[in-house]
């Protein structure tokens, strides 16, 4: 399996990524597109029609879905989808994992990737550790070893830029850099609510956690704004913005398609 030419894809709820494996699990290539508008079968099959030719034959694909109407028949007629390729679209309930969440379905596929992908990318063995994902939402997940404990999530930073005024009493402020933590001005004063107000909030929760459980934990960052956030974490993180593509490609080495 592990010589097999392996796409794993993320489907979130603004963008879409494809990312290309080598044989060892890491990323030789990656797309980024929109996700299709709500409904739209014919864009989001229009979408995954541009895999780039010098992918080659693609052997294998693990979908990692979190958007409600585009479900598992939707990649039945795809112009990717070959005799030779096999796609897989695990719910949460299928991955490696055990779920301590009310109820286990409800749990985003994704958030179950992202933890996977940490504890693969990062060999984290049975620390704690929350995985922070910054993307439409930042969202938080409690792992450790094999088992998903819980977690957090709010409005991402530019979901609160976006609400800032509802749009009517204030203009739209463009995601940035925070000037300062006492702004001088508006802009200054939103950039640093939105974005300190987050990495505060992560930080904070983190702590908490650790409080209850009486154990450190390890901070591991993820999503689209990960590497934008890290520098203003006081506490040691790391991260890597593609963890849902690790641990996607980490379930299917997993998964008994290796007679495929």
């Amino acid at each position: 399996m592990k010589h097999k030419a392996v796409v794993t894809i993320k489907m979130g709820l603004s963008r879409i990524t494809i990312g290309k494996h080598r044989p060892d699990g890491s990323l030789s290539d990656i797309l980024v597109f929109k996700t299709p508008p709500q409904g739209s079968v014919r864009s989001f099959q229009e979408t995954f029609g541009r895999f780039p030719d010098r992918w080659g034959a693609i052997d294998a694909a693990v979908v990692v879905n979190v958007v409600p109407d585009i479900d598992p028949s939707h990649f039945s007629s795809l112009s990717l989808s070959t005799a030779q390729m096999k796609i897989l679209v695990p719910k949460s309930s299928e991955w490696p994992v055990a779920i301590d969440y009310t109820p286990p379905g409800s749990l985003g596929v994704d958030r179950v990737a992202a933890c996977l992908g940490a504890r693969w990318r990062f060999q984290t063995g049975e620390r704690f550790i929350v995985v922070a994902d910054f993307g439409t939402h930042t969202v938080l997940t409690f792992f450790r070893s094999g088992q998903v404990l819980g977690g957090a999530l709010f409005p991402g930073i530019c979901l609160q830029l976006s609400s800032v005024g509802a749009g009517r009493a204030l203009s739209s402020f463009p995601l940035g850099r925070p000037y300062r933590v006492i702004g001088r001005n508006t802009l200054e004063g939103v950039l640093s609510g939105t974005v300190f107000g987050t990495v505060k909030a992560v930080e904070g929760l983190t702590e908490e956690m650790e409080r209850l459980t009486g154990t450190g934990i390890d901070l591991i960052l993820t999503g689209g704004l990960s590497r934008f956030v890290q520098p203003y974490f006081r506490r040691p993180v790391r991260a890597n913005r593609q963890l849902v593509h690790f641990g996607a490609w980490a379930f299917l080495m997993d998964n008994p398609l290796k007679e495929m």
